[in-house]
This record gives C-alpha cells, sequence and structure tokens, in this order.
C-alpha cells in the first residue's frame, strides 16, 4: 500500500515539480523495493533521484543514495559493488557537516572487506569507525564499531585485542 502512495507522490512532484518531493519519492520507492526483495528495481529508482539530489546540492542526500544503492547490491550479495558504493558515499560524506552516518558506513564497509579477506583494509575501516563516533559521542556507532573491529583482529590472529575491545 505504501508503493501506492510514494508512486501517486511521485507523480505530484512531477507535475508540480518540486525536486525536493521528486528526490523523496524515488527514495521512498526504492527502499519500498528492498523490502520486497527488488533490489534491480530498487537501484534503479535510487539511481533516478541522484540528478535530483545534486539539483537541490544535496551531498547529504547523495551520500545516502550511494549508500542505499550499496545496501541493496549487498543483499544481492554483490560484496564488491555493495563495497564500491559504500566508498563513495563515505568519499561524500567525509565532506559534509554531518556526519551522523559515516561511522556506521565505516563500519559496514570494514565488515564487507573483513568477509572478502582484505583484512588490513577492514582494520583501516574499523578504526575510522571507532574514532568517529567516539568524537560523535554516538554509543550505538561506537558498540558496532568495536564488535567488527574486534572480528577484524580475530581474522588477523591478534586475540589479545578482539578480546579487549569486546
Amino acid at each position: 500500500k505504501s508503493m501506492e502512495y510514494y508512486r501517486q507522490a511521485l507523480i505530484l512532484g512531477q507535475r508540480i515539480k518540486n525536486n525536493r518531493v521528486i528526490l523523496s519519492s524515488y527514495i521512498d520507492v526504492g527502499i519500498c523495493y528492498i523490502n520486497l526483495q527488488k533490489m534491480d528495481s530498487a537501484i534503479i529508482s535510487f539511481e533516478k533521484g541522484i540528478p535530483y539530489a545534486w539539483l537541490l546540492k544535496d551531498t547529504v542526500r547523495v551520500a545516502r543514495v550511494l549508500g542505499n544503492i550499496g545496501n541493496a547490491y549487498l543483499h544481492k550479495k554483490d560484496r564488491a559493488t555493495a563495497i564500491d558504493y559504500y566508498l563513495q558515499s563515505a568519499r561524500l560524506w567525509e565532506t559534509c557537516a554531518d556526519q551522523q552516518y559515516l561511522s556506521m558506513l565505516y563500519s559496514h564497509t570494514g565488515a564487507l572487506l573483513d568477509e572478502q579477506k582484505e583484512h588490513n583494509r577492514a582494520l583501516e575501516f574499523g578504526n575510522k569507525a571507532l574514532a568517529l563516533a567516539q568524537k560523535l559521542e554516538d554509543g550505538f556507532s561506537e558498540v558496532v564499531a568495536l564488535v567488527n573491529l574486534s572480528t577484524t583482529y580475530s581474522h588477523l590472529g591478534q586475540h589479545e585485542k578482539e578480546y579487549a575491545l569486546l
């Protein structure tokens, strides 16, 4: 039912030429598609939204949309492409004043790199995630970063560091 409303909002946004409504609608439709397990449709919807985010000069929204595309590829079990989109997203987030979600993005990227057996790169992102979460005093992101970082140390056979973080 929500998909129907998001599509109506998109049509209305296009009719009244409101780029903010169009962008939000494409994102909402994309998220619905993810929930419906239709990843290719989700990716298409997110990609249609990106030009509107750029028109609005909304770098944060571009970063979020790129992260959502990464999520869709992750659901498709395409880790390499998901990592690529997460890195694109992170590069944009790093230029923004609002870095609220960047720590989680670093953590997720690190976890995916661990799955790809790129443990040294995972360690880099894990440390960035932890440092940013602590700087922002974001307890939830800090816990996620600590757990993911401990997993990386486990993969590296550095069990004392793993246990210390846990």
